[in-house]
């Protein structure tokens, strides 16, 4: 896969569907992984970084019990103590995907590629999702098979959205020389 054991990528996007399911991507393609959630708040009765990093993480959350993706909120803890925290689980986990802009790890940008006039003519490198059957175009980064409307409300209920084209092609990023 070109993946180091531990690495940690961070994923955003102006869009929060597309900032959910690229981090879902990631994750799902390493077959074991941490979603770290920094960009909204944690549902009740669950730990979050924030109790980890006040309490202490317990056995069974400093590396997984088993294969698949699992999800940790960052219950608002932010700066170096995030980054600190995100390293320390990195050193267990085979891959840590940071859903969220974080300046302290590699940020791979997931954006939306819109027909017609929205759609752009200069651009950083990104990881590019066409929202709708557009003709190939040539973008910096790479361009996403399209999403399938099973695959998204797979992911949007909690589910894995299978290991289709849009899945692979998510091995590709973790290779790429993200800043």
């Amino acid at each position: 896969m070109g993946r180091e054991r531990g690495q940690v990528l961070s994923i955003d996007s102006s869009d929060d569907v597309l900032a959910w399911v690229g981090a879902i991507g990631l994750a799902v393609v390493c077959r074991t992984a941490l979603i770290v959630d920094v960009r909204f708040a944690h549902p009740p009765a669950r730990r979050t970084l924030a109790d980890l990093a006040e309490a202490g993480p317990r056995l069974d959350e400093l590396s997984p019990g088993r294969g698949g993706v699992a999800t940790l909120f960052s219950g608002g803890l932010g700066g170096e103590t995030l980054g600190e925290i995100v390293d320390r689980l990195a050193n267990s986990w085979p891959a840590v995907v940071v859903r969220g802009s974080v300046s302290f790890f590699p940020q791979v940008p997931y954006r939306p590629i819109y027909p017609g006039a929205l759609h752009p003519e200069r651009a950083s490198a990104a990881v590019w999702q066409p929202v709708a059957f557009l003709p190939a175009t040539p973008l910096p980064g790479r361009i996403m098979p399209r999403l399938g409307r099973g695959a998204t409300l797979a992911m949007l209920h909690g589910r894995s959205p299978g290991r289709g084209r849009w899945v692979k092609a998510w091995r590709e990023v973790w290779g790429l020389p993200w800043a």
